[in-house]
């Protein structure tokens, strides 16, 4: 007999399918927003178009190119698509800490989680060449916050939600990651290599990562509210159609 789902595991299957289908167009905004700043589809194309290699994303929020010519365009897709990402993980954040017994680890996550999507958001709120000074100093909550949800999730997440050998492997891989960024980051600091690719290249393959990630942990917990493993609903545990 298929039971009723509970509320907490409505708002489970809520945050899992805004994580997915949001996640999916917020990579299509920001796919949207390359060709525009290119000029693809109309209006004044940029005389260097956009580099995944050389430039960073933020180039896409500025409301004018390198050229000093518009990018209204692709400026309000992608901020948009920065928001959108911050509501998104506003969502996410919650339902993933349901798969956590410690209910003061959870409530951590979540709120750890909320400064993340608040950073994300703000910073499609502050074009990069209209809030030059403040525009960097907003990208230091989503990296803080959001690691700091992600490592408690990783050491705190209930056995058997996922495998722990790749929980290993993952963890090793985040933290090789950070550590070639650190040592790119220095040595452009001593003027030993040039910003450009190295550091564009590695905020890609940390976003990817993440990206990665938070697919993957949507789809864990799929999985998890079929075997009714919601840790934050102990009387829902009987299983519950998806779609």
């Amino acid at each position: 007999m298929v039971a009723e789902p509970t509320t907490p595991h409505r708002q489970t299957l809520t945050a899992v399918r805004v994580t997915v289908w949001g996640g999916v167009l917020v990579i299509g905004g920001i796919l949207l927003a390359i060709a525009l700043y290119g000029g693809w589809f109309g209006g004044e194309p940029a005389t260097r178009k956009f580099s995944i290699f050389c430039d960073y994303l933020s180039m896409l929020g500025r409301t004018r190119n390198y050229d000093n010519r518009s990018n209204l365009a692709a400026s309000l897709v992608f901020n948009a698509a920065l928001v959108g990402t911050g509501m998104l993980y506003a969502v996410f954040w919650p339902g993933r800490g349901r798969f956590i017994p410690d209910d003061r680890i959870r409530k951590t996550v979540m709120w750890c989680g909320f400064g993340m999507a608040a950073g994300l958001a703000s910073l499609g709120l502050a074009p990069e060449n209209l809030f030059p000074r403040l525009h960097p100093l907003l990208t230091v909550p989503p990296v803080m916050f959001g690691t700091a949800a992600t490592l408690l999730c990783m050491f705190k997440t209930a056995p058997g939600f996922d495998n722990p050998r790749v929980v290993r492997w993952t963890m090793a891989a985040f933290g090789l990651a950070v550590v070639v960024a650190s040592v790119l980051r220095l040595l452009v600091a001593l003027n030993r290599i040039d910003h450009r690719p190295a550091l564009p290249i590695m905020q890609k393959v940390l976003i990817v990562m993440i990206v990665a990630w938070t697919f993957r942990q949507a789809w864990l917990m799929r999985q998890a509210l079929l075997a009714g493993a919601d840790q934050s609903a102990p009387h829902g545990r009987a299983r519950t159609g998806m779609d």
